[in-house]
């Protein structure tokens, strides 16, 4: 198991389940999604996956992209996206 397994995996189950589904949700959706709209389609509540999303940015999972016409979120650490992806095949 490599450190930087352990190192996401002692972050990711210290996450609330919101956290976490908001999360995988990033990791699998477009850049620049739809906040509403996804949140809708994933079950969740609009205000909820809006409150992980400014949690997960306060612990240091995202960040905001301010570049763009439209504000985006994306992954502070670029491989977190790629390890999110290895927890669905275990």
């Amino acid at each position: 198991m490599s450190m930087q397994h352990v190192s996401y995996l002692q972050r990711w189950l210290l996450l609330a389940r919101a956290q976490k589904q908001t999360l995988r949700i990033l990791s699998e959706e477009p850049v620049g999604f739809e906040l509403s709209t996804t949140a809708l389609r994933h079950g969740l509540p609009r205000t909820t996956m809006q409150r992980a999303l400014e949690a997960l940015e306060r612990q240091h999972f995202l960040r905001q992209d301010l570049a763009g016409p439209a504000p985006t979120w994306r992954f502070e650490d670029p491989f977190m996206r790629a390890w999110l992806a290895t927890l669905d095949n275990q």
